[in-house]
């Protein structure tokens, strides 16, 4: 999101850790190994009228020219 509305070197580059050296979503060693599938998870709670109701809900981002994000339809 960040790269699409043109603010990761502002915001997402640097600035985040201990150090304050690393990026936003950088991962450590320890993140890494620490697997657990919840992306097939999502299946038992993410139904197709919950999708509609996100959709309904994030209408006017997706409306939004500024951050040129579309809908991804998983049903």
């Amino acid at each position: 999101m960040l790269q699409k509305v043109g603010a990761w070197e502002k915001y997402g580059a640097t600035g985040w850790g201990d150090k304050k050296d690393k990026a936003i979503f950088e991962t450590s060693a320890n993140a890494v190994s620490h697997a657990t599938n919840s992306k097939w998870r999502m299946w038992e709670y993410y139904t197709p009228e919950l999708e509609t109701l996100v959709e309904h809900y994030y209408s006017a981002d997706y409306a939004n020219p500024v951050l040129n994000i579309s809908i991804t339809k998983l049903y």
